[in-house]
């Protein structure tokens, strides 16, 4: 069988989907081949740099969804030839749990247009699973994005046997991506004996920010 993932999104939707790609993988089983479409918008890190090396996705198709509409148009149509091109027997959507509804309509009717009958994922989540409130009307604790994405598949028939989809670590990397950055950390450590752990609290959205006296407070309370 030849699998298409749909995942859009860098560095965290690309690990936040790690469960449900070791879910899709896990279903379909090791001979399958499961090609991953993402979009390429920032070159500095995509899904193909992450995922690279874990044995979860055996190709990559990058896209770069454009903004004017005659290049947005001729980048969909060179998309469409391909993936039309490739006979995938099922397409499965990774996309964030907000997706709207027009939206997972849209990308329905293309992947049908496409050539593939079996659409897995596109369903779309009420307003109240993904942003709920107690019964005062505030905001109330949102449910883990990987566990939404997951749920999703699991509706429509992926099956998972074993219990480890959120087994650390998450990621595996390939031997000379490994040896490379071994040999990068041996030329600039000072303190070699001691365990390295890093820390990234950027972000790209002012919604996602976290104090950075939160990440202080994780900083100490790691186990070395």
């Amino acid at each position: 069988m030849k699998i298409l993932v749909y995942q859009i999104g860098q560095l965290g939707d690309t690990i936040v989907s790690v469960p449900a790609l070791r879910a899709v993988r896990e279903h379909f089983g090791s001979s399958t081949r499961i090609v991953l479409v993402h979009d390429a918008i920032n070159r500095l890190v995509t899904a193909e740099m992450v995922l690279e090396g874990s044995g979860l996705v055996d190709d990559f198709i990058p896209y770069s969804p454009e903004k004017a509409i005659g290049k947005k148009l001729q980048a969909m149509a060179k998309l469409w030839r391909r993936l039309r091109s490739e006979h995938f027997d099922a397409v499965v959507s990774l996309l964030p749990s907000d997706r709207p509804r027009w939206a997972l309509v849209r990308d329905r009717m293309f992947y049908r247009s496409c050539g593939i009958s079996r659409l897995i994922g596109f369903r779309p989540y009420a307003e109240q699973e993904i942003r709920p409130r107690n019964s005062s009307g505030r905001p109330a604790q949102t449910p883990n994005e990987a566990v939404l994405r997951l749920k999703r598949l699991f509706a429509d028939g992926i099956g998972v046997v074993n219990g480890n989809l959120f087994d650390s670590p998450l990621l595996s990397v390939s031997r000379p991506n490994r040896d490379k950055v071994d040999g990068w950390l041996r030329s600039r450590r000072n303190r070699p004996d001691r365990p390295l752990i890093a820390l990234c609290p950027g972000c790209k959205k002012p919604g996602n920010a976290w104090p950075a006296e939160r990440f202080l407070e994780i900083a100490r309370r790691l186990p070395i």
